[in-house]
C-alpha cells in the first residue's frame, strides 16, 4: 500500500498505480497515459488536463475531479465529489457510480454505460453524449445539449430534465402522405415529458440540414411521442416527408418557447388557419380540459387541405370550418364568422389566433372594435431557438422581442404585422430553389 501526500504526480507520463492510497492537495495535473487500479483517492483537486487515463475498481472523494481532460476510460469507479468531468472529451465510463453536484459540463464525445449518475446539474452544454442503461438522478440534468442519446435509461427525481437539449428522435409512425400538410409522430420521451400547449421544437433532419421550428401539435407522455404537423414548402420539409418509420432525426431540441396562458379563462374563441391549426389544437384541448367553453373557427384554402376537424370537434363547444373556395364548410375567411359572433353579442374572455401572418393581422383588426383581448402566436424566421441569434425578432409595443424566448404568444394589438410580413418573405426565392433541388434528388413530386 502506497500513500502519497500533498501535491503529487504533476507533469508526469506513463504512470501505473495499483492498490494505492492517494491523498494529495493537487494530484495528477498535466499528466498522460495513466493506469490506476484498486486505488483510494482523497483529493480536493484530482486530475487536471489529463491526457489518457484508465481507472479500474477505484474510489474517489474530492471537490474537483478530472477537469479539462480527454481519453478517460473508467470501469467500476465510485466518485463522491462536487465538480467533475467538466470540459472532457473522447471518454468512456462503464459500471460506475457517481455522486456529484455538477458533472459532465461541456463534455464532448462521451459514453456512459450501466452506471448510476447522481447530482444536481448533470450534463449541461454537452455534445455527442450517450447514456446507455443508466440511472440518472438529479433536479436539472441534461440541459442545453446537442446530439444527446439515451437508451434504456431511468430518470429519477428530475425537475427540468432535457431543457432545450437536442435528443435523438425516432419516427414511430408513417408520415401521413395522403395530403399536404403531413403529420408524423416522433419518439422523443424527453420532450414529450415536458411539452405544453403553445410550445415548439426545432429539428434538423440530417448533419448538413437546416434547423426549422415546428409547433408541438400533440404529445403522449406515456408513449413518449410528440406529434408534428408540417406543410412541404422547402427542402427540409421535403426531406422530413421522405423519412420512414424507424428513421432518426439528427436533432430535435425542445420544448421551446412559453406555454400558452390558460388560467382563469371561461370562454375563448380559437381561430386557426392552415397549418396553424396544429398549434391551436393543443391549446383548445387544454382549455376544454380545464372546463373552459371553447368556440373554434378553423380555415383552409380548400377541402383537400382541411386537417384536424374531428380533433377540434371533440374539444370545442362550437366548431366552424371555413374554406376560401367554399369546397367544404362555409365559404370565405375565418374573420367572417368571428365578426358575426362578436356582432351578435358573444362575450369572449380572449381570442387566440394562430395561422398565417395576414390572417392573424385581420383577426386582430376584427376584434379591435370590441376590445376583446387577442393573443397571436408568432412563428417568424428562426435559427437557434434560444434567443441568441436574433433571427426571430419582432416589434411588439414598440420594443424588440424575440419570438423564441419572449413568445411565441404576444398581444396581437401590439405586434407590428407589416414588419413581420415583410421579413417572413426574405428567403422565399431561396427556399423555392432548395425545395426543387431536394425534390429532384428524392425523385418525388410534391403536391
Amino acid at each position: 500500500m502506497t500513500e502519497l501526500c500533498r501535491a503529487a504526480l504533476w507533469y508526469s507520463w506513463d504512470i501505473e498505480i495499483t492498490d494505492s492510497k492517494l491523498h494529495g492537495i493537487k494530484a495528477l495535473r498535466e499528466c498522460g497515459r495513466v493506469k490506476m487500479k484498486g486505488c483510494d483517492v482523497i483529493s480536493p483537486e484530482f486530475g487536471w488536463s489529463v491526457q489518457g487515463i484508465k481507472m479500474e475498481d477505484c474510489s474517489v472523494q474530492g471537490e474537483y475531479f478530472m477537469m479539462r481532460s480527454s481519453h478517460l476510460d473508467f470501469q467500476n469507479v465510485a466518485l463522491n465529489g462536487k465538480y467533475s468531468f467538466q470540459y472532457i472529451q473522447d471518454s468512456v465510463f462503464e459500471n460506475c457510480n457517481f455522486d456529484t453536484k455538477d458533472a459532465f459540463w461541456h463534455a464532448k464525445n462521451v459514453t456512459v454505460r450501466n452506471s448510476v449518475v447522481k447530482g444536481e446539474y448533470l450534463a449541461w452544454y454537452c455534445e455527442n453524449v450517450t447514456f446507455e442503461n443508466c440511472k440518472i438522478i438529479g433536479t436539472q440534468p441534461l440541459c442545453y445539449c446537442k446530439n444527446l442519446k439515451l437508451t434504456d435509461c431511468e430518470m429519477i427525481e428530475t425537475d427540468l430534465s432535457f431543457e432545450k437539449s437536442e435528443v435523438e428522435a425516432t419516427l414511430t409512425a408513417a408520415i401521413d402522405s395522403i395530403k399536404n400538410p403531413r403529420s408524423g409522430h416522433i419518439y422523443v420521451p424527453a420532450v414529450a415529458k415536458k411539452a405544453q400547449a403553445g410550445q415548439f421544437i426545432i429539428l434538423r433532419v440530417n448533419e448538413n440540414g437546416e434547423r426549422i421550428p415546428l409547433t408541438v401539435a400533440g404529445y403522449d407522455r406515456e408513449k413518449g411521442t410528440v406529434r408534428i404537423i408540417f406543410q412541404i414548402v422547402g427542402a427540409t420539409t421535403a426531406l422530413l416527408n421522405a423519412l420512414e418509420v424507424g428513421d432518426c432525426l439528427k436533432d430535435f431540441v425542445g420544448p421551446l418557447g412559453c406555454a400558452t396562458k390558460t388560467d382563469g379563462l371561461k370562454k375563448v374563441c380559437i381561430v386557426g388557419g392552415g397549418v396553424g391549426c396544429a398549434i391551436a389544437l393543443p391549446v383548445a384541448r387544454k382549455l376544454h380540459k380545464l372546463g373552459c367553453k371553447v368556440h373554434s373557427i378553423i380555415g383552409f384554402r380548400n377541402k383537400d387541405l382541411v386537417i384536424l376537424e374531428d380533433e377540434f370537434r371533440e374539444c370545442s363547444n362550437k366548431l366552424t370550418v371555413m374554406t376560401d373556395d367554399g369546397s367544404y364548410g362555409g365559404k370565405g375567411l375565418v374573420t367572417q364568422p368571428l365578426s358575426l359572433a362578436l356582432e351578435n353579442g358573444e362575450k369572449y374572455d380572449e381570442i387566440i389566433t394562430i395561422g398565417p401572418l395576414v390572417m392573424m393581422k385581420f383577426v386582430v383588426e376584427t376584434a379591435r372594435p370590441y376590445g376583446v383581448k387577442t393573443t397571436v402566436s408568432m412563428n417568424p424566421i428562426m435559427i437557434d431557438g434560444t434567443g441568441m441569434c436574433g433571427g426571430c425578432r419582432l416589434t411588439v409595443g414598440g420594443k424588440v422581442k424575440f419570438a423564441c424566448v419572449d413568445g411565441p404568444d404576444f398581444d396581437g394589438y401590439e405586434v407590428d404585422f407589416d414588419e413581420a410580413i415583410a421579413r417572413s418573405g426574405a428567403y422565399a426565392e431561396f427556399e423555392q430553389r432548395e425545395r426543387e433541388k431536394t425534390c429532384n434528388l428524392l425523385n418525388k413530386k410534391v403536391n
